[in-house]
């Protein structure tokens, strides 16, 4: 997609900075400058087309949107936060792989992301990094985080053990451990490690046998299902109190993924399910999710129907419901608890990205070689290091990087409907080996299609009874 053509298309439809949306009973507007969802006027009969009226309503609402997006931070406030309040680090143990998922974004179907390699973190680095943490954590957080990731993190399981425990000698049951991995190699010494210590496990699992080993295979290109369910199955049936708190499964859908099918396999466990979507910009050959999933219309019924009847407050009822929430929820939370402007308008004329995260301060990612990246989510996007252990975080670097990002979000975001409440960042903006304002523009378009799908849910939703979103509430809803 050429970018002026883009730039012309975003501000045709998105001049007003609003979303016109509708329900089978009213028509709504949301004013992101203000935050308040405006209902228009009922359905009744034959009525004027809504799109038709766009223009003068947005008018009398003032549906203004940004003049500009700025970073927001100073190099002072970003220099603070690097040396004296980092709160996560993980920790990237190996990028060696025992499977070959057909698409991770190591597989080599991306021609700007590494692929898999036989590189593994060695102590040396690994305590290095973990000392780099304590010189430079946060004071005023009560919490903090250490998560192992790869390729798979098991295969690197020693150092894995020698972090922890130098950790914990020092931090005590102040910093929380997390492994995401994908299930292959919890033997029992991994077991009784992962109990004794209560580290948060982070399980990759696509669904049942037939569309998880259609996509998760070892390097052999023999299945991984029954493995991995062999496994859990023993850590659940060892001690299914840990495995009920501590374990989640993560969902990677894909264009042959149906939610029905998804939710019926994975309701004979207690356990949050995190859905994300396949990787497919830039790819070769990976389909994009977009419009191929299915069964959706049914989880969203289901999930409605949990809300009407105020099943998410009884925890007795609310299991039955729970793979539904976990699937819709999280956009529907973020609309429900958006800014308000109880007078007048919270937008201001310069839009800062104080949203955005401070790469090497909210969150650190330590390769295998000690080179720093904003998180593990970019590990392999080389114009976004940021560092290393010998030189440290450049403070510098860091604020090239949310300019350069700032700028692209000001050619896109200002009039965008979702300007408050959209929280992308680097990984939508850059293709591995630069910014790219065509992804960028890709991402945009899906998020604004999902969200007002989420808009007209929210809606139909509370038509139906205001109180039946109340659990979304901030301080009583919790994901994981």
């Amino acid at each position: 997609m050429p970018e002026n053509s883009h730039q012309k298309d975003q501000k045709s439809e998105s001049a007003q900075n609003a979303l016109f949306f509708r329900t089978t009973k009213a028509q709504y507007v949301f004013v992101p400058s203000t935050g308040h969802i405006h209902w228009i006027k009922s359905i009744k009969g034959a009525v004027d087309d809504i799109e038709k009226k766009q223009g003068s309503i947005s008018k009398t609402l003032d549906c203004h949107g940004a003049e500009s997006v700025i970073i927001g931070y100073s190099t002072e406030e970003i220099s603070e936060a690097i040396n004296h309040h980092l709160a996560h680090m993980t920790l990237g143990v190996t990028q060696e792989c025992n499977l070959r998922c057909s698409y991770c974004v190591y597989s080599g179907k991306f021609k700007d992301l590494r692929t898999h390699t036989q590189e593994h973190m060695s102590e040396e680095t690994a305590l290095k990094a973990c000392a780099y943490f304590l010189q430079h954590l946060s004071t005023d957080k009560k919490e903090l985080f250490v998560t192992y990731y790869g390729g798979e993190p098991f295969l690197n399981f020693p150092v894995i053990v020698k972090t922890h425990e130098y950790l914990t000698s020092i931090l005590k049951e102040r910093v929380q451990f997390s492994i995401t991995t994908n299930g292959t190699l919890i033997d029992r010494p991994v077991r009784e490690f992962l109990v004794r210590n209560k580290i948060h496990l982070t399980v990759s699992l696509d669904g049942d046998r037939h569309i998880h080993d259609r996509y998760r295979r070892f390097l052999n290109g023999l299945p991984s299902f029954d493995q991995i369910i062999a496994n859990i199955d023993k850590l659940r049936a060892e001690n299914e109190a840990y495995f009920n708190l501590y374990v989640t499964f993560a969902v990677t859908v894909n264009a042959e993924s149906d939610y029905r099918i998804m939710e019926q396999f994975f309701s004979c466990y207690q356990n949050n399910v995190k859905i994300s979507g396949v990787m497919f910009y830039g790819s070769n050959g990976i389909e994009p999710v977009r419009g191929n999933t299915k069964n959706m219309p049914y989880l969203v019924n289901k999930f409605t129907k949990g809300c009407l009847t105020h099943a998410f407050d009884n925890p007795g009822e609310k299991q039955h419901y729970k793979f539904a929430a976990d699937v819709i929820a999280k956009g529907l939370k973020m609309i429900h608890n958006r800014s308000i402007a109880e007078d007048g308008h919270f937008l201001p004329e310069t839009l800062p990205l104080n949203k955005h995260c401070i790469p090497g301060a909210t969150k650190l990612f330590v390769a295998p070689d000690g080179t720093f990246y904003p998180c593990e989510k970019l590990d392999s996007y080389d114009h976004l290091s940021i560092g290393n252990l010998d030189s440290g975080v450049s403070t510098a670097k860091v604020y090239r990087d949310l300019e350069a990002y700032a700028e692209l979000r000001d050619k896109v975001c200002r009039n965008c409907f979702l300007v408050n409440i959209c929280t992308s960042c680097f990984q939508s903006a850059s293709n591995g080996a630069r910014w790219d304002t065509d992804k960028m523009a890709m991402y945009c378009d899906c998020a604004r299609e999902e969200f007002a799908k989420a808009f007209t849910i929210y809606a139909e939703i509370l038509e139906q009874d205001d109180t039946s979103l109340d659990f979304l509430d901030k301080q009583r809803y919790r994901e994981s």
